[in-house]
């Protein structure tokens, strides 16, 4: 907790100061387990067994989002 508010203290001074062309937010400086945990957990990268299971994934994006899979062939 401590660290936490000694990263607030130290983005306000750091943003007060005009130093910087970016703002600085107090996660940029310290960030607590549980958010790292949650960071880590958004990251995972999605692995497929068989390149059928791959496509039906895809199609389910495809339909949840309402887009329709379009062909490249160029053929009409």
């Amino acid at each position: 907790m401590e660290n936490q508010r000694v990263s607030w203290f130290t983005s306000h001074l750091m943003n007060a100061s005009g130093n910087y062309k970016k703002r600085i937010q107090p996660t940029d400086l310290y960030k607590p387990m549980a958010y790292r945990e949650q960071e880590e957990q958004q990251n995972i990268i999605r692995r497929f067994d068989s390149p059928e299971q791959k496509e039906d994934y895809l199609k389910n994006l495809l339909s949840k989002f309402g887009k329709q899979k379009e062909d490249t062939d160029g053929s009409q």
